[in-house]
């Protein structure tokens, strides 16, 4: 089986030494070969792995999307399958239709998601990217890795959004000015947020059910929990006006480990921003 995700197999000697996984997936992503893609390095803040707890910044790679469809191993699209695609909403009525007016946008799709590497819990997160009109259905063959994180590197939602960033800015040089191998420009969208499941010829939408941890844990209540805390700061508290909004927040934070340290409870947030 080949593919962009292919080689990612091997890793950890076929997943038999847990540990080395992360390690073998960064010598893949880091080889100097001239067939590879090429990887850009971006700093992003992380957990510093040594000393006291805090962040530091870091060089962390990442494969550009505007980069990425320039590569040999990028699928060609027949622009047919693209013209029937945007019918295809335009006869839904779907509001989606809207982004390409002129139906030349080759459109996307991209996932990310979380999966447990060692016995201890440690995880990796995976962000990939694909053509929604791709005919191929093996997944290491459409699935195209642009950033690999771990996930107890990570500070808080800083170190993904530093990786979204630079991300979304090369989907917008996709989307406004296109890109293309030689003179042959064409433009990309972003149009579906698309999960490994859908890839399954059986799996339908009644198969879904709602999943606490991630719909009310890591959902509703973070931005329950940041609005509190902005709400809080605008009746003059962790410091005062008198202090700028960031040193208000590491005030807000210290305030809550201490509660959480006094409480016995494990605290898995690095910073609040």
């Amino acid at each position: 089986m080949q593919g962009p995700c292919a080689s990612l197999r091997s890793a950890g000697c076929s997943g038999k030494y847990a540990s080395n996984v992360h390690r073998d997936i960064m010598r893949k992503v880091i080889k100097n070969d001239p067939n590879q893609v090429v990887i850009d390095w971006i700093e992003v803040p992380v957990q510093k792995q040594y000393g006291p707890n805090g962040v530091e910044m870091r060089k962390h790679p990442v494969v550009l999307p505007h980069k990425l469809v320039c590569e040999p191993c990028w699928p060609r699209i027949d622009p047919a399958d693209v013209e029937t695609y945007w019918q295809n909403l335009e006869s839904h009525q779907s509001p989606l239709a809207s982004i390409s007016p002129d139906h030349s946008h080759i459109p996307l799709w991209i996932w990310g998601d979380e999966c447990q590497f060692r016995e201890n819990g440690d995880e990796l997160l995976l962000i990939c990217i694909g053509c929604v009109v791709d005919a191929r259905k093996f997944s290491v063959e459409v699935c195209y890795p642009l950033a690999l994180c771990r996930s107890e590197l990570k500070a808080g939602f800083t170190t993904v959004q530093g990786i979204l960033q630079v991300v979304l800015e090369s989907l917008m040089i996709l989307y406004n000015e296109g890109a293309g191998v030689g003179e042959e420009l064409r433009k990309y969208a972003i149009t579906e947020i698309r999960g490994p499941l859908l890839d399954l010829p059986s799996f339908t939408v009644n198969m879904i059910r709602w999943d606490g941890m991630h719909i009310i844990n890591l959902g509703a209540d973070l931005w329950v929990v940041g609005s509190l805390v902005r709400k809080l700061m605008s009746y003059d508290v962790f410091g005062g006006f008198d202090m700028e909004e960031s040193d208000r927040l590491l005030i807000a934070y210290d305030l809550f480990r201490a509660w959480a340290r006094t409480n016995k409870v494990q605290c898995f947030y690095y910073n609040l921003n």
